[in-house]
């Protein structure tokens, strides 16, 4: 499986904002990994991203921002992907992320039983991010969203916490692991997190454990069997 990168960051909100920074620090600025096409600036919208997924040659497919069941949103609450319009053709023998609430569950089963991608992962229930309960006031001028918010999420060490376990299997995925041990990257990152010293808030640890047991793979067992993919499915 062979191709580029198709990045989705919607960034419409506190949330989305904090996501796309770390995910643009740790994962996008690594330009060895391989050539990606983003869209983040204007904002996705479904015919942008059919087109992409239909047109382009992407091997994988990761994406943050708010979700539901069924879908993942744009920055209006409008379905980028949803159960309801799965192009085959544009998710066939791919591998698919979804850093979004709950559409872990019903769209990112339908991405592999339908749009037959090779693998999925994502949450099937809220995907949760603690915040600092105390930063910095000043501004950071080298944060684009410095007019609205007055600090840079990277500086956030309660939210990174959580972040980075999501994108470790970034990391794994395009650093060509299989799809069971980038289902175990992420693992080994909460438990490491967990028994670290000194110990993070009960409140982080909370979130973390919330999200890891949220999240959908290849590796997760429902009813005896996986639906969400291939736990040999790995970039060429």
């Amino acid at each position: 499986m062979s191709g580029s990168i198709l990045c989705v960051d919607t960034r419409c909100d506190k949330v989305t904002r904090y996501c796309y920074a770390f995910r643009l620090n740790r994962i996008y600025q690594d330009t060895t990994l391989r050539k990606r096409w983003s869209f983040d600036h204007p904002p996705a919208s479904q015919p942008d991203v059919d087109h992409e997924l239909v047109h382009g040659s992407h091997a994988y497919i990761t994406c943050s921002g708010h979700g539901i069941d069924t879908e993942y949103q744009d920055h209006t609450g409008a379905p980028i992907m949803s159960t309801s319009h799965i192009t085959r053709s544009g998710f066939k023998d791919k591998i698919v992320h979804l850093l979004a609430c709950e559409a872990g569950a019903n769209l990112g089963q339908a991405l592999v039983s339908h749009g037959k991608a090779n693998a999925f992962f994502g949450y099937n229930s809220y995907f949760e991010i603690p915040y600092l309960s105390t930063l910095p006031s000043t501004k950071d001028s080298d944060w684009e969203f410095s007019k609205t918010e007055p600090y840079n999420p990277l500086i956030d060490s309660d939210a990174e916490i959580c972040i980075q376990m999501d994108i470790e299997i970034d990391i794994a995925i395009l650093y060509k692991r299989d799809a069971e041990s980038t289902f175990d990257a992420a693992e080994n990152y909460v438990v490491s997190k967990l028994g670290a010293h000194p110990p993070i808030s009960a409140g982080v640890k909370r979130s973390l454990l919330h999200n890891f047991k949220s999240l959908v793979a290849p590796s997760v067992d429902f009813g005896g069997k996986s639906l969400w993919g291939d736990e040999a499915a790995q970039l060429a």
